[in-house]
């Protein structure tokens, strides 16, 4: 198996990852090639920075050259030359003010540590201390970003083969709300209410999420789980609490879902396949959407509801309300004062920034369903604000600095939580100023290039403008530059 043959970047790659888990096989077998390949390229970054360092130069002069390094660097490797990652660097309080002390005070335990061994011994002692933490950097990183892309494709591509529809039979991502404390993976509706899906593709040793996922989901409930532990008590609580656990590993999940679900659902289920040709040619069969994000609906397609489940009673004389019909959807609406309420999706706006080497903003959600995910600086228009002026503000409290807006970039319809529809209005903004500093809704911000975003992204647009770019800037031919700012 190849790094990029499983590119969960690709539908191709989520595709035949999804397949394999129905399969019942370990994911991480599909996923390792591509974790090797950032691997090397990181080592590669590293490898890079030590061969511009002075060869045979003495400790001052080579530790004055790893300065200059330092300073230039962003992102990972501004920690990875530290021997750290940027989550240990928050765990032990480093600033990035306070980089370069810290510089001198590894440089100089790693002297003394290596005082008495050959001349190449201090290099080759601060190369590993970099690679160890890129290697955590990354695999972290794709632990992560894998495990919620694969839940989600999983999650999707499942309920559809069963003949569900998404927006209409069952949901993905429910934020939290009045009835529900904490997010939830997914919702299936069924005769008395929905069942809540929680599912988490983790190892033997984080036991206890599981069992949090149990709470979570509650009586009647489906936690779906890689593997457990020959001691956990993980399936007892299971049974004690009347959820469904459904293992992947060495099983039929796809199945196992389908038996359950056809004595709680309203319509008639599909039977899925159980033999492994069976599952391949279905999967394979289904959209690439399914795997890349939450498709918009297709004409005939159930539409995501109008009657909003906010409004009970009327905001002008406040009598009940009940459904009327208007404009072919059923709608909120008033008998005493002939109030309708119309349910209309809300305008989000986002900055898209690049710099001389074609790379773009992107900042790291910090809250919400969508922690600790990837997306373009963005956020709602205010009632009353002018849209440009929505970006400019958003961008300026989201990074920290200010951008002079200029044409737009993209619009799209964001169907990816259906509680909460928004027509995006992407921009293309040039910095102006402020430093930079992630805020808001973000807890990191960094530059990357558009075809190689960091993972997991939280909005499956996002995805969609990035790939437009990429395609873009090679048109161009080159990075430098943004002729389409106007």
């Amino acid at each position: 198996m190849t790094p990029d043959l499983y590119d969960l970047n690709s539908a191709a790659g989520v595709r035949q990852i999804v397949a394999a888990l129905f399969l019942g096989y370990n994911y991480r077998l599909y996923t390792e090639g591509q974790t090797r390949h950032q691997l090397l390229a990181a080592y590669e970054q590293l490898l890079a920075v030590r061969r511009r360092l002075p060869a045979g130069a003495g400790y001052s002069e080579w530790l004055t050259a790893l300065r200059a390094e330092l300073g230039a660097s962003g992102g990972d490797l501004a920690w990875w030359l530290l021997g750290l990652t940027n989550k240990t660097a928050q765990n032990l309080g480093i600033r990035r003010n306070e980089r370069l002390d810290y510089l001198e005070e590894v440089a100089q335990h790693i002297r003394d540590t290596t005082a008495n061994s050959p001349d190449s011994s201090f290099d080759d002692a601060m190369l590993m201390l970099w690679a160890g933490a890129a290697t955590l950097t990354v695999r972290g990183s794709r632990k992560s970003s894998a495990g919620k892309t694969l839940e989600r494709a999983f999650l999707r591509a499942g309920l559809t083969l069963l003949g569900l529809a998404e927006g209409a039979d069952f949901w993905l991502n429910m934020q939290r709300d009045a009835e529900v404390a904490r997010e939830i993976d997914a919702e299936i509706a069924s005769r008395r209410g929905r069942i809540r899906v929680e599912m988490g593709l983790i190892e033997r040793g984080n036991q206890e999420v599981i069992e949090d996922k149990i709470t979570r989901v509650g009586t009647g409930g489906i936690v779906i789980f890689d593997q457990i532990g020959p001691r956990s008590n993980a399936r007892q609580t299971a049974e004690n609490s009347q959820v469904c656990f459904i293992q992947i590993r060495n099983n039929r999940p796809l199945t196992e879902m389908y038996h359950f679900l056809r004595e709680r659902v309203s319509q008639p289920l599909a039977k899925p396949p159980a033999d492994a040709p069976g599952i391949r040619d279905a999967v394979n069969r289904l959209p690439d959407a399914v795997f890349t994000g939450a498709p918009p609906p297709a004409s005939g397609a159930p539409m995501a509801p109008s009657f909003s489940p906010d409004y009970r009673y009327c905001p002008r004389c406040a009598a009940p309300l009940r459904p009327v019909t208007r404009g072919g959807r059923v709608r909120p609406g008033c008998d005493g004062c002939g109030f309708v309420h119309f349910r209309n999706p809300a305008v989000g706006v986002a900055v898209v920034v690049r710099d001389e080497r074609g790379r773009i903003l992107l900042g790291r959600r910090a809250a919400g369903g969508n922690l600790g995910e990837w997306c373009i600086p963005c956020g709602y228009v205010e009632w009353g604000e002018d849209i440009r002026e929505a970006a400019r503000r958003e961008f300026r409290e989201e990074t920290g600095l200010d951008a002079e807006i200029g044409a737009v970039c993209a619009v799209h319809s964001n169907f990816h939580n259906p509680g909460a529809l928004t027509v995006g209005v992407w921009f293309y903004g040039r910095i102006a100023g402020g430093q930079p500093k992630a805020g808001d809704d973000l807890d990191r911000i960094g530059w990357f290039a558009p075809d190689a975003p960091p993972e997991p992204l939280a909005f499956p647009t996002d995805r969609v403008v990035l790939a437009d770019l990429a395609r873009r800037i090679a048109d161009e031919g080159g990075p430098a530059g943004s002729p389409t700012f106007q």
